[in-house]
């Protein structure tokens, strides 16, 4: 193999594990389509509900309890009109009664992106009734919506503690963990909600995925088996074919376990890409596959793609570089020109690439420019090339 296609190679293989990790949050926005539950694709997480325990509460029956309507013996006849004095207040449901109505309002608030006035809404809904174990989890999704995950955890736990067979709950639990990077506790939290509902393809999901990234490190380190997590994903694809999530997960064991087979990683990612063609993650995923493949105008495709759904910088450099393998150099200098504009603290490394297309096109008054731009940065000359040494006369 050429110094070149290992460097391919190795870029490759950096593609898809970076996509793998980056991947990792995902799962945070992403809700399985399991029975009963709700989901939404690159939003924030619906509350889960499950179709015999816990769903959606709705606002409490607000009709008047018997103890507060008019007697019938003592109702006026129908040509007397009340006395005013006597006339009902305008809201008569006790407080409590007001929780569901709550919840309900913090549930659309979090939907919203209005995590912080969830929040609000959810801790009213607590504070008027401290049994109720759907607004401990569903004040848990809104901290977890919003980054915080310790709070989050709190609540989960506490949801549990009232309801010791919150599937749900414990499902919640381990994706603040996962997020936490506590991969031993999320892995724990998934199996308690698997043993509560045996057909949950989410907690399949998820357990299978922290268990290959928890040994990723080692199994890199000795070329593998990166047999860990694969059971798992296999199942929540039998329970839920329909996942887009799923087959991307399992594509990323497939790429790192079968590095000479590329063709099952590949249909999983394509897979994945056709159930969600919004899953960005899957073209970069692919990119790298391509890649590896030295399939050029393939990966710049699907990079393309990406970028279309979030022009990230760092994917804006990666095309480049291909680019520049292509001898488009024109088409390379326009790609680092908007990661240099897109991330200005790299700059640095995108003059350096920059240069040396502008002195392939023979740009040198450009690539001189570039030059005196990364010397400014680093606080030291550019290189200059060495002059050619003229021999002396005798």
């Amino acid at each position: 193999m050429s110094c070149a296609t290992k460097s391919t190679q190795l870029l490759a293989t950096l593609m898809i594990v970076t996509a793998a990790l980056l991947s990792f949050g995902v799962q945070s926005q992403v809700r399985g389509q399991g029975p009963g539950r709700t989901s939404e694709v690159h939003k924030a997480p619906l509350p889960r509900s499950h179709p015999h325990r816990h769903p959606s509460p709705a606002p409490r029956d607000t009709t008047p309890t018997r103890d507060t309507a008019p007697p019938k013996d003592t109702a006026p006849p129908k040509d007397t009109a009340p006395p005013k004095d006597t006339a009902p207040p305008k809201d008569i449901t006790p407080p409590k009664d007001n929780v569901g109505e709550l919840i309900s309002q913090g549930l659309t608030l979090n939907q919203q992106g209005d995590h912080n006035g969830a929040i609000a809404k959810l801790t009213d809904a607590i504070t008027l009734d401290r049994k109720r174990p759907a607004a401990y989890y569903n004040r848990g999704n809104a901290f977890y919506d919003k980054g915080d995950y310790d709070s989050a955890i709190g609540d989960y736990r506490d949801a549990i503690e009232l309801d010791q067979g919150y599937d749900d709950a414990y499902y919640g639990l381990g994706r603040a963990h996962s997020s936490k990077k506590d991969h031993d506790l999320a892995i724990a939290d998934y199996t308690k909600a698997i043993e509560l509902d045996s057909k949950f393809a989410d907690a399949y999901r998820e357990r299978g995925y922290n268990a290959f990234l928890k040994n990723i490190g080692k199994n890199m380190a000795s070329d593998g088996p990166y047999d860990e997590g694969l059971d798992d994903l296999s199942e929540a694809i039998r329970l839920d074919p329909n996942d887009a999530l799923v087959y991307l997960y399992r594509a990323f064991v497939y790429s790192l376990k079968f590095k000479d087979n590329t063709n099952l990683a590949m249909n999983d990612v394509t897979k994945a890409i056709r159930l969600d063609p919004k899953l960005k993650d899957a073209y970069f995923m692919r990119a790298g596959i391509y890649l590896s493949k030295e399939e050029y105008d393939l990966a710049i495709n699907d990079l393309t793609e990406f970028i279309g759904l979030d022009p990230k910088p760092n994917v804006y450099y990666l095309r480049a570089g291909i680019f520049l393998k292509k001898s488009e150099y024109n088409r390379a200098i326009d790609d680092l020109t908007e990661f240099i504009r897109l991330d200005p603290s790299m700059r640095a490394v995108g003059y350096r690439l920059r240069i040396q297309a502008y002195e392939k096109l023979g740009k040198n008054d450009l690539a001189a420019a570039d030059k005196q731009k990364l010397e400014e940065l680093e606080g030291k000359p550019a290189p200059q090339p060495t002059p050619a040494v003229r021999p002396r006369r005798p």
